[in-house]
């Protein structure tokens, strides 16, 4: 695939081989339209298809321009869709990383379903932990996020507190272990 083949069929493609498109792009790497190719998904791909390409925009464009770019993909991502854009900015390095990702933060903490029980997983809870984890990454504190993960490990969906405890665990001592996994 090229950035010219991806130009021509993108506006008639289904939204389900954009996102399997997006999902696989990383593949296209090594080519020289590659860098190319992400900006057009970028500016033209919504956000479940732009989150899959999050990863591959921080680790192939330039800081400030993925940086920026990521930023505006964050903007337009929903509180439980924004978990691998918050993870992007965090892998760009970017000064103001953890000034964006705590401001996600605080607006997941604010909305009213994150506390909301779900069968499988609570998706705004997951990307408070993420953003949790990630700020801790960039080094900010774990006193600075301790109620908050105190809230998450006590959440009512088991895989959001089993997550809590994967994530950030070993920051905070106190947290259970994780539930062991049962695939069988």
């Amino acid at each position: 695939m090229s950035l010219e083949e991806l130009r021509a069929g993108w506006a008639a493609w289904s939204s389900a081989d954009r996102i399997d498109f997006c999902t696989n792009a990383r593949w296209l790497r090594n080519q020289s339209d590659f860098t190319d190719m992400l900006r057009f998904i970028a500016a033209e791909a919504k956000p479940m298809a732009t989150s899959s390409i999050a990863l591959s925009i921080a680790t192939s464009l330039p800081r400030d321009e993925a940086f920026g770019i990521l930023v505006g993909l964050l903007d337009s991502a929903s509180p439980s869709s924004s978990a691998n854009v918050l993870q992007a900015i965090a892998r760009t390095g970017h000064p103001s990383a953890v000034e964006v990702i705590a401001g996600r933060l605080r607006t997941l903490q604010a909305d009213p379903d994150i506390l909301v029980d779900d069968p499988f997983m609570n998706w705004i809870a997951f990307a408070a932990i993420c953003a949790v984890k990630y700020l801790l990454e960039l080094g900010a504190p774990p006193s600075e996020f301790e109620s908050t993960v105190r809230t998450l490990s006590q959440h009512p969906c088991a895989e959001v507190r089993d997550t809590c405890s994967r994530y950030v665990g070993t920051k905070y001592p106190w947290l259970p272990a994780p539930a062991d996994l049962d695939l069988g």
